[in-house]
């Protein structure tokens, strides 16, 4: 109910013509200077953002595609910084969704963004090392 409600207050027509706006799919990631394809190449992760201030994270597996998880968020991004909060975690999502700490009702995330008209690029840390998921615009919504 609660799921069905809030889907009912997004604004879809996400439209990635406008900045950040609208659906995102991971494409590659650059780590240690190096772009290269998502490290599980059966993960489909994608980022679609609202015109109402409200993010979905959706992930699944190509070869599972049973397996997924999905949050909303609210969300501001000032052109360099990303600041979310989780709102939703779907009721169904996968067990291991637990073990993520972003996948936690009230959690707050600053990450790092970067976005032209072909790519959305978060910038991240891994190992003390710099990771970026580089995102390419989606036609489809997951």
């Amino acid at each position: 109910m609660i799921f069905l409600l809030l889907f009912s207050l997004l604004n879809l027509n996400a439209d990635v013509s406008n900045s950040h706006y609208g659906c995102w799919k991971l494409e590659s990631v650059k780590w240690q200077n190096k772009i290269r394809p998502p490290f599980n190449p059966n993960l489909q992760l994608y980022f679609i953002f609202y015109k109402n201030n409200t993010l979905r994270v959706y992930w699944n597996f190509k070869n599972d595609p049973d397996t997924f998880c999905e949050r909303v968020s609210s969300y501001n991004f000032d052109g360099e910084i990303l600041d979310e909060t989780v709102l939703w975690l779907h009721p169904d999502n996968s067990p291991e969704c637990s073990k993520d700490p972003d996948m936690h009702v009230g959690r707050n995330m600053l990450t790092p963004l970067s976005v032209t008209s072909q790519q959305l690029t978060l910038h991240l840390n891994f190992s003390g090392d710099p990771l970026d998921y580089i995102y390419k615009a989606c036609e489809q919504l997951p």
